[in-house]
């Protein structure tokens, strides 16, 4: 009773006596040091909890709830180092034992691919356990997301949508907030930006940062709603206070275009630096560009766009490579030239979007390199998609006469 009742103190006092009582069973004693063990846990004493949640195991080596409580411990890195494959180990073996929770996490870990290999089947599976065998009710949106493209084989998402209503009718935020997605995404059928506006509405209303970003980004002028610049740059403004990182990104744009609110190229930065600091792919473009612009004959400045750049592509900006690429294969600081480099980003940049502009860059880099044949014959094929473009026959001018090209 008094574990239930959070006197953890005197439930302790109590439990001292208890373990080391000689009347009582092995099953008993686990259960003895499993309760002490939560109430140092609730107390911030994790080694003490490792201890006794151990010993329990020691007298009950299925005892799900130490199981459990250590796996929390490890996927934490509370009192002991983080291990999250241990974590994972010591939840499947609970789970195997019928705890419901750690159904939830083990479910949740096949569906992550955390502590373990991604398995799509073995996450529905467990997740299943919990959400329908167990009725936990964390479980449901979890269980509703292994029904949606890319987290099953076979996507169900009228499935996917019962599951999503069943958890946000027992208060689950998250599970509102995805089925705002899916409809604003066209998950559903036709995309629908009113519905999903609606729903993200209410939400960002009750002050949820997330969705206030959302509906901020529909505001922007989406498809059947009518653009509100002033009130989507109040939304970003407020979810961006919260540490919505979404919103930065948008916060930038406005500021750039002067959107909502006077164009201000110091604000413009700020946020992009904001953005791309959180590992927002197309801010760290953007800033890259920003900065490229800005301090062509900077070395410091080239220098740190460049990182930006490099750090966009490597998140899938294709853009971004081709520019990093270009700028490492042709600027005229000696120090940040890099051929080797450039030539591996605009071969990215070509085998994602093959144009006159990605051919160009590549022919750039080949010629840094001292491949001054493969250099024309990459421009020609440039040339080719370009027709007689006079910037790209200069380069071709340039290979053809044994020279790298220099900005």
């Amino acid at each position: 009773g008094w574990v239930k009742a959070g006197e953890h103190d005197l439930a302790r006092a109590y439990l001292d006596d208890l373990v080391s009582s000689p009347w009582i069973t092995a099953r008993q004693r686990a259960r003895a040091f499993y309760l002490r063990g939560h109430g140092y846990a609730e107390a911030g004493l994790h080694v003490s909890a490792r201890h006794d949640y151990r010993r329990a195991v020691e007298f009950h080596p299925n005892h799900s709830a130490s199981l459990m409580a250590l796996a929390h411990l490890h996927d934490g890195g509370l009192g002991v180092p983080r291990n999250p494959f241990r974590a994972f180990r010591l939840a499947l073996k609970a789970a195997r034992g019928g705890h419901a929770a750690a159904c939830l996490f083990v479910g949740v870990s096949y569906q992550d691919g955390r502590g373990t290999e991604t398995d799509r089947a073995r996450a529905r599976y467990w997740l299943r356990q919990a959400a329908v065998e167990h009725g936990v009710v964390e479980a449901f949106a979890a269980y509703g997301r292994s029904f949606r493209a890319g987290f099953a084989d076979e996507p169900d998402v009228e499935q996917a949508r019962h599951w999503y209503e069943k958890a946000a009718a027992a208060g689950d935020e998250g599970a509102r907030l995805a089925i705002a997605f899916m409809l604003r995404d066209g998950e559903l059928g036709q995309a629908d930006a009113r519905a999903a506006a609606e729903r993200f509405r209410v939400l960002a209303d009750a002050g949820n940062a997330v969705a206030q970003s959302a509906l901020a980004h529909i505001l922007l002028g989406d498809v059947g709603i009518e653009a509100n610049h002033a009130q989507a740059f109040a939304l970003y403004s407020a979810a961006a206070q919260a540490g919505e990182r979404s919103a930065y990104a948008g916060l930038a744009f406005l500021y750039r275009h002067g959107l909502g609110t006077p164009a201000d190229a110091a604000q413009e930065e700020h946020w992009l630096r904001r953005a791309a600091d959180a590992g927002h792919a197309d801010s760290q473009y953007r800033l890259g560009r920003l900065l490229h612009a800005r301090g062509d004959g900077d070395e410091g400045v080239v220098a740190e766009a460049l990182r930006w750049l490099a750090s966009a592509a490597d998140g899938g900006v294709v853009e971004a490579a081709h520019v990093a690429a270009w700028i490492y294969a042709t600027t005229r600081h000696d120090a940040l030239r890099d051929p080797h480099r450039a030539l591996a980003l605009a071969e990215s940049a070509v085998s994602r979007r093959r144009d006159a502009d990605t051919l160009d860059t590549l022919a750039a880099a080949q010629a840094a390199q001292g491949d001054f044949e493969g250099a024309v014959a990459t421009q020609r094929l440039a040339l080719a998609l370009a027709a007689a473009d006079a910037e790209l026959l200069a380069h071709l001018e340039a290979y053809q006469g044994g020279r790298a090209w220099v900005e």
